[in-house]
């Protein structure tokens, strides 16, 4: 970790993993675009606070599974920048909302406006920052997920336990 250190002085390791038993139809998370580790503010109803961030915030993340071709894939948008509508008292669900309507553009289509999006294939050990847009995917076939985030975060850590895991079973507009 010493790597680390140099890239993330003062930084907190964060680890997160965690196990589910999915079936089609199922998503391992809470569907909809969105960004990890911004703070909640303090005077938006708990909503995310964008102007917060971090862009030094980094991730690391894995998953496994029993299936070949994967179970659930965390999809992220392969684009450099994208504008998008942002309503401060439901931020990821607006977020998801004006993506999914830009994505079904037909510009969308066009290598040139670089908003593709990319399924993450199991085994493949991905960093992405804090700004990063990604989204949990339905799960396409019956199997095990095991899923493995290590964040750089710069509070101290919770140090919680979980003992359940939540499948969500139907699409939302982001969290």
């Amino acid at each position: 970790m010493s790597l680390y250190r140099a890239a993330n002085p003062g930084a907190h390791r964060v680890i997160d993993t965690r196990s589910h038993m999915l079936m089609p139809g199922q998503y391992p998370a809470i569907p909809g675009w969105h960004c990890d580790a911004y703070p909640r503010g303090q005077h938006s109803s708990g909503q995310p606070d964008l102007w917060s961030g971090n862009p030094k915030c980094f991730h690391y993340v894995v998953t496994i599974s029993d299936q070949r071709d994967g179970v659930s894939n965390t999809t992220f948008l392969e684009a450099s920048e994208v504008a998008l509508l942002v309503r401060p008292e439901e931020v990821w669900g607006s977020v998801h909302e004006d993506l999914e309507r830009r994505l079904r553009e037909p510009s969308a289509a066009d290598p040139r406006y670089g908003r593709k999006t990319w399924a993450v294939p199991d085994g493949h050990l991905l960093r992405f920052n804090q700004e990063s847009l990604h989204r949990a995917t339905k799960t396409h076939t019956k199997g095990w997920r095991w899923f493995f985030r290590l964040s750089m975060y710069h509070s101290a850590p919770m140090n919680q336990i979980r003992r359940q895991v939540q499948v969500y079973t139907t699409e939302g507009g982001g969290w």
